[in-house]
């Protein structure tokens, strides 16, 4: 059961002493997902057993109709433990992100339409991440419009980074039903920001007034989010793996990398290998190794030659 955990994936590797380690960057992706079930399960046990009386009444429920699932972290003490495990899903998906970058810089056949497609939807779920830091920091008690737009910006810009990714990928590498999946998962998405900000702005808190939207509509869309959040990494394209070759390296050698101007994209300070050996690099009398990067191709979906 846990070697299917993309968590125990990368845990198993952080645990490696082996000076090549093989990412898959989607891992991370998952990673993330995984992370997030776990705190939004620990959130709601804390907060039933410790605090079970904003489950009768809260400004979230007031304006939607029902308990929406982050209402298991809104208050104390579920927000106090949920608050610093959710930075770790935050971290998670930033290395997603950079495997990401490090394997469109090392795959000459991407083109530069594929690269900003990229970099875009990038972008946007960085954005979509950290602005989510908002469900925090934001009472939910004291404004349920902010809080509750840290949630929705989330939804929307991390199901068109999704997209993105699909766009700028080669066909080839997408798995089976991932383009119904990506239409279903869209509608979803917008149709719960749409409602969601309906219900927050046409609420009327003299008269307790609801918006709207109907009560089962919206925990439709709410809930489907998290079917969504949870399948995506199924539905993604299978990608390149990412090969890194760990070495010693000199302070020198630190410097002089630190130096260079790289542009992630061009590729310009990221090589394929091609059966030679990386040069070393000379410091102080004596040679040290420098770690270096490869892509891995078919590991994922089989089929495709290796680039070794």
């Amino acid at each position: 059961m846990f070697h299917k955990l993309h968590t125990w994936t990368v845990l198993k590797q952080m645990m490696m002493t082996t000076d090549t380690i093989v990412y898959r960057p989607e891992d991370f992706s998952g990673v993330g997902a995984e992370i997030f079930v776990v705190v939004m399960v620990i959130s709601w046990v804390l907060t039933y057993f410790f605090n079970p009386a904003v489950l009768e009444s809260n400004p979230l429920k007031d304006r939607v109709g029902y308990n929406n699932i982050c209402v298991g972290w809104d208050t104390a003490p579920a927000r106090w433990i949920a608050a610093p495990i959710y930075s770790s899903v935050i971290v998670a998906e930033c290395r997603f992100m950079q495997l990401c970058i490090w394997r469109a810089a090392l795959t000459p056949s991407m083109t530069n339409f594929q690269k900003w497609t990229m970099r875009i939807g990038l972008y946007l779920n960085s954005f979509a991440w950290f602005a989510s830091i908002g469900i925090f920091s934001i009472d939910a008690m004291e404004s349920p419009f902010g809080h509750t737009l840290s949630f929705v910006q989330l939804v929307v810009f991390r199901y068109f980074a999704f997209l993105l990714s699909l766009v700028e990928s080669d066909p080839a590498t997408h798995p089976p039903g991932s383009w119904v999946f990506t239409f279903l998962y869209g509608v979803s998405s917008i149709a719960f920001g749409i409602c969601a900000m309906i219900q927050m702005t046409t609420y009327d808190p003299e008269t307790k007034t609801r918006g709207p939207v109907p009560v089962y509509v919206m925990m439709f869309l709410d809930y489907g989010f998290f079917v969504f959040m949870s399948t995506t990494v199924h539905f993604r394209p299978k990608g390149a793996l990412v090969r890194a070759d760990y070495k010693l390296a000199t302070q020198a050698e630190f410097e002089m990398v630190q130096g260079q101007e790289v542009d992630p994209f061009s590729g310009s300070q990221m090589r394929h290998r091609t059966g030679q050996q990386e040069p070393a690099l000379t410091t102080n009398g004596y040679t040290k190794a420098v770690a270096t990067s490869t892509v891995t191709m078919g590991c994922c979906g089989g089929g495709s030659p290796s680039i070794e």
